[in-house]
């Protein structure tokens, strides 16, 4: 995991290989200390993950919503056609925004 900050407030967190079990406790963790550090715009980048668990989907869910609950906007981008397909059937495209790359995500922010 990476966390670079594209200079207009918004931080992007780069999520590579697996994001399960393992490893969703810490990024969980670094993601929520950004929130609590002031970050408002954030986006989880998988576009050099092959692999989610539903710790994975948890932690997502939970960054996401407090994100929300602070007045923020969070963001996933470059999901893999795989990774994209367990988002759906988790349900979680409905109640996530999600768009296709790292461009898309920051105009997303910047609007």
């Amino acid at each position: 995991m990476e966390v670079k900050d594209n200079g207009s407030g918004i931080k992007t967190v780069y999520i590579d290989k697996k994001f399960d079990t393992i490893t969703a406790p810490a990024i969980e963790d670094a993601m929520l200390s950004l929130v609590s550090e002031g970050v408002r715009k954030m986006i989880c980048n998988l576009e050099n993950c092959d692999y989610v668990s539903s710790m994975a989907l948890r932690a997502t869910l939970n960054v996401a919503k407090t994100m929300q609950k602070s007045g923020g906007q969070f963001v996933l981008c470059g999901l893999s056609a795989y990774i994209q397909e367990i988002f759906e059937l988790a349900g979680f495209t409905r109640i996530l925004t999600i768009v296709d790359n790292q461009q898309l995500a920051i105009e997303k922010l910047s609007t």
